[in-house]
């Protein structure tokens, strides 16, 4: 029986409970089918991080974003920087999309803030 690759389009690979064995993760993946792994970042802190496992391992793909719990400081200054990011990364072929972002309505962030960085974010996008 042939079975179908899988493409796990969330993983957050560069979490604690990974990073002792993100090769052996890997493998155990594949053996399940799972051919490729998208890592969505949550915010600057692990964008470096996610940039640096897509480039090491082939197999790992990477998007770039701020999720509404990591929103620290002004969501403005925070968009500046992803866009300086994504100008810098643009050419790297495993960067595949802008994420992690949108409304989550169980974190304190303001609504209103949460809104806006989804918006911009979207829009960076284009």
């Amino acid at each position: 029986m042939t079975r179908t690759p899988l493409f796990d389009t969330h993983c957050h690979l560069d979490f604690p409970p990974f990073q002792d064995d993100i090769g052996g993760h890997i493998d155990l993946a594949r053996q399940h089918q799972v051919e490729r792994i998208l890592i969505p970042s949550v915010g600057p802190s692990n964008w470096l991080t996610i940039t640096n496992l897509a480039t090491q391992y082939p197999n790992l793909y990477f998007a770039l974003g701020i999720h509404p719990h990591f929103i620290r400081q002004d969501p403005q200054v925070m968009l500046q920087q992803l866009e300086k990011v994504l100008a810098d990364t643009s050419q790297h072929t495993h960067l595949v999309a802008i994420g992690e972002c949108g409304l989550d309505f169980t974190v304190d962030t303001p609504a209103e803030i949460q809104e806006q960085n989804t918006d911009s974010s979207a829009r960076t996008g284009e």
